[in-house]
């Protein structure tokens, strides 16, 4: 059957003949060469090289366009039609694909095939010359690059995770109240929206530790986190600050509506503690309003000056809350603006918020 291929014996009298299909072969035909008649379309000629690396026998087969288009993938078999068509009619579209076939076994194998046009005198394709080069294990490699580089970017994601997180209550860290308070402000200056602040502090909690232990309180703390998280709106963010104390960042929230989402959170905590352990919080609340924030500058160390002094605020609002009875929510005002803004705005803006 091979001896009397007519279309091996046509490649042969073309390669004696035009030098650049010569060059051509021996540059690319690593795994194989293919000449196709496209005037016939399914007679197509294939080196054993091709038949062999699908772990077929070329003794077997036929040199029928059939044989391996019934063996290829479907999705690669309409890429390469399509190119296919590009070069006939331009001669300048490559001919270039990465296609998958289904080895004799079942697996896959990757080739890579490339072929030109051979043309008549109206400058129609008449025939196809082309190489096949077997790229399996490079689109292996490639596949477990990929897969390390996923699993690199999960790692990363979770150390990134790590570092926002508190481990314990898996509530935001300092670092991720900081980032999350640069995303909220930004957004409340973009929509005009007010943003507050609840700072809770555990009261009697080093009496608690003395007496039941570290790992008492360590649980007690997890069970006032969940209480928070229960607690508050979708749209709040809530931190751990450091050992009992924990803050929530309220978005679209004035001075008024962060009281009672603070309220809440101290009547959820109080209702998750009994005799012996009751335990309570002490709150205190900071408010800034879009009209504040639109005087703000947007660079970072502004917006932590904004962070830290809306804590001291709600710092002194909770301590004023401990004076009180403890277990109760204090709100405190905002005196003055100059601690964002530059000085020749903060002169003709300063002045009371009153809470």
């Amino acid at each position: 059957m091979e001896e009397t291929n007519y279309l091996k014996s046509e490649l042969y009298n073309l390669v004696s003949k035009d030098d650049s299909i010569f060059e051509f072969i021996y540059q690319y035909a690593l795994d194989g060469i293919w000449y196709w008649d496209t005037v016939d379309g399914n007679n197509e000629w294939m080196s054993p090289g091709f038949w062999e690396l699908l772990g077929y026998d070329p003794q077997e087969m036929e040199h029928l366009a059939s044989e391996w288009q019934d063996i290829i993938n479907s999705e690669d078999l309409e890429t390469a039609i399509v190119n296919f068509q590009k070069h006939c009619e331009n001669p300048e579209h490559s001919y270039d694909q990465v296609v998958r076939y289904q080895h004799k076994d079942g697996s896959t194998i990757w080739v890579r095939c490339r072929g030109v046009g051979i043309r008549d005198e109206t400058g129609k394709v008449i025939r196809m010359l082309g190489a096949h080069t077997d790229v399996t294990q490079i689109k292996l490699a490639e596949e477990q690059l990929k897969e390390a580089n996923e699993q690199l970017k999960k790692a990363n994601a979770q150390l990134e995770k790590m570092n926002l997180q508190d481990h314990m209550t898996k509530l935001l860290n300092r670092n991720g109240l900081e980032k999350k308070f640069e995303e909220l402000l930004a957004l409340c200056k973009r929509k005009k929206l007010p943003l507050s602040i609840s700072v809770i502090d555990v009261d009697n909690f080093k009496a608690i530790n003395d007496k039941y232990g570290h790992l008492v309180g360590d649980e007690f703390l997890i069970i006032i986190a969940d209480s928070i998280k229960r607690a508050q709106r979708t749209t709040d963010a809530c931190a751990r600050l450091g050992g009992d104390e924990f803050m929530v960042l309220m978005l679209d929230a004035d001075l008024d509506q962060a009281k009672q989402g603070a309220e809440r959170i101290r009547s959820t905590i109080q209702k998750q503690f009994v005799e012996p352990y009751a335990l309570t919080v002490s709150i205190g609340v900071s408010s800034i309003n879009y009209q504040e924030l639109a005087l703000c500058q947007s660079d970072k160390e502004s917006i932590q000056n904004i962070l830290r002094h809306m804590i001291k605020i709600a710092d002194k609002a909770m301590y004023q809350s401990k004076a009180s009875g403890k277990n109760t929510v204090s709100s405190h005002a905002i005196k003055t603006i100059s601690y964002v803004v530059p000085p020749h705005i903060s002169d003709l803006y300063s002045r009371e918020i009153k809470s």
